[in-house]
């Protein structure tokens, strides 16, 4: 399991930026090769490992534009499929679009954030 997550990581962001990382995050990444390697198996199943129609809380569904077709499949059917999920593209945004789009992601986190605080008929205020 460790093995696989370090070398998922390398093809990921390249041998140079790996190496780059200070050893206490290489370390706790690599920790989580398992859960890794059971999450790459899952995605190659014919079901989802899970029913998204029992998740009843709203979902914020986002995918970059310039994604591959795989992504963007994936994305659209599980915004469809979740009872609250919404999909959002980034315009100009690949796969990557948290990192190359931070702030026009962070106003669709943040926006989502701020729609579920507001009270509702099914929602009432919350006592504090």
């Amino acid at each position: 399991g460790e093995q696989a997550a370090e070398e998922f990581l390398r093809n990921m962001i390249g041998d140079h930026r790996y190496e780059r990382l200070p050893l206490k995050t290489r370390e706790e990444i690599v920790k989580d090769g398992d859960a890794l390697i059971a999450e790459l198996t899952a995605i190659r199943l014919d079901q989802p490992p899970f029913d998204p129609g029992l998740v009843t809380v709203p979902v914020l569904v986002v995918c970059g534009a310039d994604s591959n077709d795989r992504h963007q499949r994936a994305t659209a059917w599980l915004s469809e499929h979740l009872p609250a999920g919404s999909l959002h593209l980034v315009q100009g945004a690949g796969h990557g679009g948290h990192q190359s789009h931070p702030a026009e992601v962070s106003r669709l986190i943040l926006g989502a954030v701020a729609a579920g605080a507001k009270p509702t008929a099914e929602r009432p205020p919350a006592l504090v």
